[in-house]
């Protein structure tokens, strides 16, 4: 019976370690992935508002490359399952 309540110990212990490692490495991930998604931005971002002609030829104001940039990143539609859309 000791050795029962021994084992029960040690498994609860085991799977509460595992369980709260699978969560320390999740939030670390997902941290990686945001601050992955934040660099793409300011990468977007840069390029959009510092290209003055993206086109042979064609020169876009910066008024209307800020305009490009808010259509593509600015949030628009929420859908049902709460996921948020641009106009793109």
């Amino acid at each position: 019976m000791e050795d029962a309540k021994e084992a029960l110990t040690s498994n609860t212990e085991f799977f509460k370690k595992s369980y709260e490692d699978s969560i320390t490495e999740s939030k670390k991930i997902t941290h990686q992935q945001e601050e992955s998604i934040k660099r793409e931005v300011e990468k977007l971002k840069k390029v959009i508002i510092e290209t003055e002609e993206p086109f042979d030829g064609v020169k876009i104001d910066k008024i209307q490359r800020n305009k490009i940039y808010d259509t593509l990143t600015k949030p628009v539609f929420k859908t049902d399952e709460g996921k948020m859309l641009t106009a793109i």
